[in-house]
């Protein structure tokens, strides 16, 4: 997708069709790319770079990191065929997720349910969401970005959305907007990156993370009630980091309302935005918004068998090299320049 990250970074979607009430649909991630520390490497060519590079993956081992919030959302009623587990990506170990199961091809991956999926409504109704009643013209990114500044900075104080908190806190994020200019030079220069696209990519960046900063963080400051925000919480570097959280780890999605008409939804779905990049048709994602319980879910079948113990990918969309790194941090060996 060539699009700058103040444009609001909607992943691209491959394929798009109806079947009866329920959507089904490509789509390149916005998350649980960085979908978390667990945004990770691996794409057609088996070989990424993600501060360094690596090549396809190998072994892989369990790992307890972050194995509370794939806990919180079985408790919520999520199908989940995967945990967390370092994977081998030519030597290089990162995070990511594997299955706990053989999958075969349509098999679920994820259900997540509507009551764990973060839309705008889902903020604006939160603890917090007086702060979105009035005041500046609270855009959808906006809001998303600070209630995710919110449950990732007072995680104990986000109550569902603890665990999903925690999880962002630990994400770690090599985008160009939170690298110095040194440090993106030098990016540049190990991943073969367009200089000038990748420095007004970043200034763009930078110039949006501004803007809600001067925009916003005025008006929490006078009306929470309590303190939700910090001084320290509304910095800069914070919200840039909340930020580029939500633009790496959203989904919007065409799919019809009950009267049959194409709307669009931005949202979050815990878990699901927790898998690394991989080859296309690795996962197809459905959005069903009339399931038997009435309320909608976001699920992930596999578009690929799948054993047991093996990592679990997702294919993120078609992306420019600079664009990819813009909003992941890494670049994939055949990614092109465009």
């Amino acid at each position: 997708m060539s699009v700058t990250l103040s444009k609001g970074h909607m992943m691209a979607i491959a394929a798009v069709w109806l079947l009866s009430i329920m959507a089904v649909l490509y789509v390149s991630m916005h998350t649980g790319g960085n979908l978390s520390s667990s945004v990770g490497p691996a794409d057609a060519a088996g070989t990424v770079a993600h501060g360094g590079s690596s090549s396809s993956s190998g072994g892989a081992y369990v790992t307890h990191e972050g194995s509370d919030v794939y806990d919180w959302a079985r408790k919520n009623g999520a199908i989940v065929n995967i945990e967390p587990a370092m994977v081998d990506k030519g030597g290089v170990m990162v995070p990511g997720a594997i299955a706990t199961t053989d999958i075969k091809v349509g098999d679920v991956i994820l259900s997540i349910p509507r009551r764990m999926i973060v839309t705008e409504g889902v903020a604006r109704k939160s603890p917090i969401g007086r702060i979105f009643q009035d005041g500046p013209d609270w855009t959808e990114e906006a809001v998303f970005t600070f209630f995710v500044l919110w449950i990732m900075s007072k995680p104990q104080d986000a109550g569902q959305w603890e665990q999903y908190g925690r999880v962002l806190a630990k994400t770690t994020l090599d985008v160009p907007v939170l690298m110095s200019e040194t440090e993106l030079e030098a990016a540049v220069k190990k991943h073969r990156l367009p200089p000038e696209q990748m420095k007004n990519s970043r200034n763009s960046a930078l110039a949006t993370v501004q803007r809600l900063t001067n925009t916003y963080a005025p008006h929490i400051k006078a009306v929470q009630p309590e303190p939700w925000f910090t001084e320290d919480m509304l910095s800069t570097d914070k919200v840039a980091r909340a930020y580029m959280l939500f633009t790496s780890r959203y989904w919007k999605l065409d799919f019809p309302n009950h009267q049959g008409k194409m709307n669009k939804i931005a949202f979050m779905a815990p878990v699901a935005d927790m898998l690394n990049m991989g080859r296309p048709g690795t996962a197809l994602s459905s959005f069903n918004i009339n399931d038997f319980d009435g309320r909608g879910g976001f699920r992930f079948e596999a578009g690929v068998a799948v054993k047991q113990g093996k990592e679990v990918e997702f294919f993120y969309g078609s992306y420019c090299r600079d664009d990819l790194f813009t909003h992941y941090g890494f670049v994939t060996a055949d990614t092109p320049n465009c």
